[in-house]
This record gives structure tokens, C-alpha cells and sequence, in this order.
């Protein structure tokens, strides 16, 4: 095994790695005899590591918590989780193994394709939004699920961040028509980074390290805010986009149109929020 790259002040990868050489490099090659594995930084956070382990042509991606921190070995559950219930679906990286006492999983590398994020134009907007609304509703289909009755205005109103805002309130004779229509496991992270879009066309969904169950349609909510934060001019028809790629592939109970009025609401009460208003 090479050297491995370190970002100032990240978690220590390479006393883990060294113990794992073996193991990691006989899970990607099928227990062939491998060539020396190297260890490429991706991404660096105050919870997590990424990297790239490749041997030979055979890829794998190892992610890596800090087992010190309370915060990061409960993310580092929550992804493990998330990943095993899902690793049947085709939706998700498949999960290839995992460490508890080093906090590490080792999933298959997705070869990216082009960054769809790199489009400013509104029909990149449309095209990345409705194959966003597409995966999700993939994603709903099969992710594990719980009952869950109620109505939207309800389960907002209970959320302390936006309980005493105005603008709720002015919400709530329509919000209270929307049902519960129960909850899944959601990732609670919309960031459109969390996509990964494979050079077969193919999306992935990644990075449940705050997985929850939240009431049906809450991600389709959170995506549509990533996507207005990355574009602002176009961020109404991203969301007919998700929609509309949601309702291609949706054979369940929820509405799509008031996927849109939850999604548009959760848009006021943030900005709302950003603003300081009650």
C-alpha cells in the first residue's frame, strides 16, 4: 500500500488503512492477487473522509469516521444502516463491507459521468431536476418504511424552527388537507452533490449519515430547496421538472401536485427562516 494523502486537521486514515490493505484489496479483486493499492483523498469533513481505493483497474470507495466523536460514530451508524437495508435495490452504492471498531464502509466506486451540476442553462436545470424526481420516486418504492398518520401543517408546525413563523400559520387552512401518508427512511440531506450520476446513466443515491424516517415526500421537499439554491432564476420549473420525473416512475399513494405545495412551502418557511421573520 502507497502513502496516504491526509487533509490538514481530518480524521487519520492511514493506521486504518494499513490494517484493511488486505482485506480491502482482496474484496475489490475477488481474492485475486492484486497489485499495490493506493488511496485517493475525495472529500474531507469534520465527521467523515472519502477515498477513492483502486488496484489494478478495480475501484472500491471507503469512507471513514472518527470513532472518537460521539456525533460522527452515530453518522457513521446511520450510513452503515442505511447502506445493508438498501444494498439489494440498485440505487444506492453497493455495500461490499464495513468496520464498527474503525468506523469505516467500503462501498462499489461509482465511474462518474460528466458533472451535471456544471449547467447554468434552465434546460440543464430541467434535465438534472427531472431525473432527481425520477430516482426518488425509485427510492420511495423500496426504502424501509413506518406508519404515519396526520397532516402536514401538523408535522411542520411541531418542528421548533418553524413553529412560531407567521407565515405557517398563514399555511395552515391547506397544509391541514395534505396527509401523512406515512414515513420512510429519508436522507435529510438534499444537496444535488448527493447524487451520483454514473457514466451508464445510471444514478446513485449517497450519504445517509443523517438517515431518518420522515413522512413521505420530506427529500423530494429538501431537493427542490438544493435546487432553488442552485438555481434561483429557474427553481419553479425545477420543481414541475422533479415532478414530473417523480410521476413517470411513482406507482404509490402520493399526490405529486401536493408534493409541490409541501416542497413550495418548505421554500417560504426557509427563506422565512434565513430572514429572522416571525
Amino acid at each position: 500500500m502507497n502513502a496516504v494523502t491526509t487533509a490538514p486537521g481530518a480524521i487519520k486514515a492511514e493506521p486504518v488503512f494499513r490494517r484493511w490493505a488486505e482485506v480491502i484489496a482482496g474484496a475489490l479483486t475477488q481474492g485475486k492477487p492484486g497489485k499495490t493499492l493506493d488511496f485517493k483523498l475525495l472529500k474531507s469533513s469534520h465527521t467523515a473522509v472519502s477515498y477513492r481505493a483502486e488496484t489494478g483497474t478495480e475501484r472500491g470507495f471507503v469512507k471513514l469516521f472518527d470513532p472518537f466523536s460521539r456525533a460522527a460514530r452515530e453518522a457513521y451508524a446511520r450510513e452503515r444502516d442505511a447502506l445493508l437495508m438498501l444494498r439489494e435495490s440498485g440505487l444506492v452504492p453497493r455495500h461490499i463491507g464495513h468496520s464498527d471498531d474503525d468506523c469505516m464502509v467500503l462501498v462499489d466506486y461509482v465511474e462518474p459521468a460528466e458533472d451535471p451540476l456544471a449547467g447554468e442553462s434552465r434546460a440543464d436545470c430541467v434535465k438534472l431536476a427531472r431525473r432527481c424526481g425520477a430516482w426518488l420516486a425509485e427510492y420511495e418504492a423500496i426504502a424501509p418504511s413506518r406508519r404515519q398518520s396526520g397532516n402536514w401543517f401538523d408535522y411542520l408546525v411541531a418542528h421548533d424552527r418553524y413553529s412560531q413563523l407567521l407565515s405557517l400559520a398563514q399555511m395552515q387552512p391547506w397544509l391541514q388537507e395534505i396527509p401523512l401518508c406515512g414515513s420512510i427512511l429519508s436522507r435529510c440531506d438534499g444537496s444535488l452533490s448527493n447524487f451520483l450520476f454514473a457514466a451508464d446513466g445510471s444514478i446513485a443515491g449517497c450519504d445517509f449519515e443523517q438517515a431518518r424516517f420522515k413522512p413521505r415526500g420530506y427529500d423530494f421537499a429538501v431537493t427542490y430547496l438544493a435546487f432553488a439554491s442552485r438555481w434561483p432564476l429557474h427553481h419553479e420549473v425545477a420543481l414541475e421538472a422533479m415532478a414530473d420525473g417523480f410521476s413517470s416512475r411513482h406507482r404509490g399513494v402520493l399526490d405529486p401536485q401536493e408534493l409541490m405545495a409541501v416542497a413550495r412551502a418548505l421554500f417560504i418557511l426557509e427563506a422565512d427562516t434565513a430572514r429572522g421573520r416571525i
